[in-house]
């Protein structure tokens, strides 16, 4: 999970044991919020003055969307011109703070940074299997009609009080592998283009290298998001199809 919308006991020892036998982290991307080189390239692909989004959302959406940025003390005057992809993200945040009295900094957990302060403290190498640009990348370039898409279902959910995030932190929790398969799955059956460029593409990257890694020296600990884990075209699969088989602890 890349963030968790409150801590959660997820450093268990076996994990702890792993982290510390090995001499190298590997995470997807270096997305430290205090990054200043991210947060330029969220805002130039995050806002666009030619696009309205008012006007591209359906009325009943704009009502719905207004309501939600109201839950969380935001503007919608400052949505104006937000990209549909980094809206649908602000719906999701709408929702945490929502949950935690309208406030989320300190209730959140954020196992990636938690993994990397360690890997700090204990001196190992750090390295990244994608940039800033190409993750953010996946989300601005998909096509309009894709983020409105997604956008409008992020709306639909948080109306209804569904909470993915909640939903998915259970199952991750849980080991409950079948169920984060079935959210995956939910994103192909919103957009076939989208669901190949977010996990087969960028499993399939994964996979190779990490099959790199088996193939030179040391202890490399591995920390990429539970969606890319679970379903037939989870690096799992893509590494057991190689004759390299995972075995669960």
């Amino acid at each position: 999970m890349h963030i968790l919308p409150k801590p959660a006991a997820w450093l268990s020892p076996k994990i702890t044991a792993a982290f510390h036998a090995s001499d190298t982290l590997w995470e997807e991307a270096d997305t430290d919020a205090s990054n200043s080189e991210m947060a330029d390239e969220i805002m130039t692909k995050a806002i666009a003055p030619d696009f309205d989004l008012w006007q591209a959302l359906p009325g009943s959406y704009v009502i719905k969307f207004r309501d939600e940025l109201h839950t969380c003390g935001l503007d919608p005057a400052m949505m104006a011109h937000v990209k549909p992809w980094m809206a649908s993200m602000m719906v999701t945040i709408c929702q945490m703070m929502a949950g935690h009295g309208g406030s989320l900094g300190a209730a959140a957990d954020n196992p990636e940074a938690a993994l990397l302060s360690r890997a700090h403290a204990d001196a190992k190498a750090v390295n990244y299997f994608e940039t800033i640009d190409q993750q953010i990348g996946y989300m601005s370039n998909a096509p309009e009609a894709a983020q409105l898409a997604q956008l409008r279902q992020s709306i639909d959910e948080a109306q209804k009080g569904d909470d993915e995030l909640d939903t998915l932190e259970v199952s991750w929790m849980a080991g409950d592998v079948a169920k984060i398969a079935a959210s995956v799955m939910d994103t192909r059956k919103q957009d076939e283009a989208f669901y190949q460029t977010i996990f087969v593409q960028r499993n399939q990257r994964f996979a190779k290298r990490i099959a790199e890694m088996l193939h030179g020296r040391g202890t490399v600990f591995v920390a990429i998001g539970a969606g890319h884990l679970a379903g037939e075209d989870s690096v799992l699969r893509m590494l057991s199809n190689q004759g390299v088989v995972a075995v669960r602890q």
